[in-house]
Formats: structure tokens, C-alpha cells, sequence
């Protein structure tokens, strides 16, 4: 009989081994959860560090040469020489050209002679009315005054024959034309051999101020009392200092100051023209290149800033998520001053040090437990 009943038990014993098997690893798995952490979201923080705060007017414009000359003939000759290269730098003074100055060279001769000529004349009249003079009580008067007349009629003569030489001379002078200015000359108008006139408008070249150099820009008319404050706050001798950047708004080509505003807005575009001058020395801005252009309108040392990734928005305010002392995400509201360069100026809300999250947050929940990962600062701007 005890052979027989022992199969009929082995299923009973198979089914308790199981039971106890479960209860085992149920109080297993209660054990382990009592005795683990909770699954914590893994996040990426910086700590809020200080920053110069810098606040800027942009706009959009155009280089500009501050000066441009045509240089034109001013008398009529045959053009015989050209003295400058295109696209040469050329200063004030440089000969550039060279008209045939024989014809202008006969009529200086011409106008030298014929000074000489009345010049004798006014020599004679004179030594005739100092004869009479000396032999006054042999000449009546009416011959007196015919001889004063005559003196000075002959000396208005030799005047105008000054004048008539140094006009000549001018007109000499003129067959070498020279530069008017520093600058860089353009590509030649004209060709050697040509007959230029004085009442040619196409010019033999055009030169261009490219040192210093100007940029004439627009910006909203909706930016002119905070540019009219950020003038008036500053010395005449301390003008806004303005930046000349490229066309991505990244790289800063040159820096200068603000020359102009102009005086009055445009209604259809409403816009406002301001002009500033660079002084280029590396030639890094070029007429009729098109750039952007910041305004520094105010400078503040020391401001706390945080990435500009880390600020979270609702209906309410702004906010950022700062990790608490047990790794925990917390809801901080924060006032924004400025963006500026992807970061975020914190007017008030955050303190020097603490750390807040700018990756990952989308995950969050208020309080939610974090793992965090420390990326480095941005680093502070220096003065």
C-alpha cells in the first residue's frame, strides 16, 4: 500500500515547491525595492555663473566710402600719360595723369609777353608824370591830370596781365592732375591718347576713402527713444560704440563708433538711418558690402547668466528646473533681462553657484529625482 499511494503524492509536493518558490521571490522583490533608490532621470547641468551683460541695437546696411571723388579733367588737352596702376592705393598729391601742357605753355608765354609789354609802358608814363612834376610851373595842370590818367589806366592794364598770367599758370598746372585725397583708385576711365575736356563728366578715375571707412545702416523707428536715451546718457566725446559683423551675425569684421543719426524717419518703411565710421585698418569691410551692425547701448559687469537652453516657459512665467541638494529637479520662476549670444541674463530668481539643467528637462516633472552630469560653465566675458 505504501508503494501505491507514493505516486498519487508526487504531484501535491511538485505544486508546493512551486507555491513556495513564488511566495519566496515575491518577498524577495518587496525586499529589494524597500531597500533601492528610485529610477532617477539622467540630466546635464551648469552652474549659474557672472557675465558682463552687454545690451545692443542691431540693424542691417551697407559699407560706404566716407569720401568719394571723380576725378575729372579741368582743361582740354590730349592725354598723354597715366601714372597710377588699377585699384592702387594712392595718396594726396600723387601725380595720376598727364595732359600735353604745350598748348596751355604758349599761352602762358603770350600772357608773360604781353605783362612785359604794358608793364615798359607804365614804367615810361610814370617817369613823364615825374618829369612834370618837377617841372610843374612850365606844365599846366590839364596836362598834369592827362598824364595821372594815363599812368593809371596803363597800371589797370599791367593788373589785368598779372591776372591773365597767373590764370595761365593755374590752367598749367592743371594739364598734371594729381589726388585729391587718400584713397584706393578704381579702374581707368579713359586710355592714354584720348582729347579730354574740361566739360567731360565720365572722369579719368574714381577714388575712394576706405580708411576710415563708413557703413550706413537702418534700424526700427520703434528703437529711437532707447537710442536717443543711450546718446544723450553719454559724453559728446564718447560716442556709441558700434560693431560691423557678417551676414551669419557671428564673426565681428571690424569695431567703430556712431557717427550720425539721421534726421528724420522714413514713413514707408519705418525705419531710421544711422551712419558709423571703422577705421579699417585691416581693410576687413569694402564699398557696397552688406552687413549687420550692433549697437553697444549699455555695459553692466557683473550679471548672473545661465545658457539660454535652460529656460523653460508656461502660461504664467519663466521658469528654469535647479537641482536641489538631493538630486531633485525644483521648479524655480526666474526674470529674464536679455538673451543675448545663447545666454540668458537671470535678473532675479537664481544665485551665484547653484546648478541648473539644460538638457533633459523635457523629462522632468517638479521634484522628480535626477542623475546629473556637470557640463562647464560658459566662461565669464572679460572687460
Amino acid at each position: 500500500m505504501r508503494r501505491a499511494s507514493l505516486p498519487r503524492f508526487l504531484p501535491f509536493a511538485g505544486l508546493l515547491a512551486v507555491a513556495l518558490l513564488a511566495s519566496c521571490s515575491r518577498s524577495g522583490t518587496k525586499a529589494g525595492t524597500a531597500k533601492g533608490d528610485e529610477s532617477r532621470i539622467a540630466v546635464t547641468a551648469v552652474a549659474v555663473s557672472a557675465h558682463e551683460m552687454n545690451r545692443y541695437l542691431e540693424g542691417i546696411g551697407s559699407v560706404q566710402a566716407l569720401n568719394t571723388v571723380v576725378v575729372r579733367p579741368q582743361v582740354d588737352g590730349k592725354l598723354i600719360k597715366l601714372m597710377f596702376r588699377d585699384g592702387q592705393d594712392v595718396h594726396r598729391g600723387d601725380v595720376l595723369a598727364q595732359i600735353d601742357p604745350r598748348p596751355v605753355q604758349s599761352v602762358l608765354d603770350q600772357a608773360l609777353a604781353k605783362r612785359d609789354q604794358d608793364q615798359a609802358q607804365v614804367d615810361f608814363a610814370q617817369k613823364v608824370l615825374d618829369r612834370d612834376l618837377q617841372l610843374k610851373a612850365l606844365v599846366d595842370e590839364q596836362t598834369l591830370d592827362q598824364h595821372r590818367a594815363a599812368l593809371m589806366q596803363l597800371k589797370a592794364l599791367a593788373s589785368a596781365d598779372e591776372a591773365a598770367v597767373n590764370n595761365a599758370r593755374v590752367q598749367l598746372e592743371f594739364t598734371t592732375i594729381t589726388a585729391p585725397m587718400d584713397g584706393r583708385a578704381g579702374f581707368r576711365l579713359v586710355n592714354e591718347g584720348n582729347i579730354l575736356s574740361a566739360s567731360d563728366t565720365t572722369g579719368i578715375v574714381v577714388i575712394k576713402q576706405v580708411q576710415p571707412i563708413s557703413v550706413v545702416f537702418t534700424v526700427p523707428d520703434r528703437s529711437f527713444a532707447v537710442l536717443s536715451s543711450a546718446v544723450l546718457a553719454r559724453a559728446p566725446q564718447q560716442p556709441l560704440a558700434a560693431f560691423a559683423c557678417d551676414r551669419d551675425n557671428k564673426a565681428v569684421l571690424a569695431s567703430g563708433t556712431l557717427d550720425s543719426i539721421d534726421n528724420q524717419i522714413d514713413q514707408v518703411s519705418g525705419t531710421i538711418r544711422l551712419k558709423a565710421t571703422f577705421p579699417n585698418q585691416p581693410q576687413a569691410l569694402w564699398p557696397g558690402q552688406f552687413v549687420n551692425v550692433k549697437l553697444l547701448l549699455s555695459h553692466s559687469d557683473a550679471h548672473l547668466a545661465i545658457p539660454a537652453a535652460a529656460i523653460q516657459r508656461n502660461d504664467a512665467a519663466s521658469f528654469v528646473y535647479v537641482v536641489s541638494a538631493d538630486s531633485r529637479a525644483v521648479v524655480r520662476p526666474v526674470t529674464v533681462s536679455l538673451v543675448e549670444n545663447d545666454l540668458a541674463f537671470i535678473e532675479k530668481g537664481l544665485v551665484l553657484g547653484e546648478k541648473v539643467i539644460v538638457d533633459g528637462q523635457y523629462l522632468l516633472q517638479p521634484n522628480a529625482p535626477v542623475q546629473v552630469k556637470t557640463a562647464p560653465a560658459p566662461s565669464p566675458a572679460t572687460r
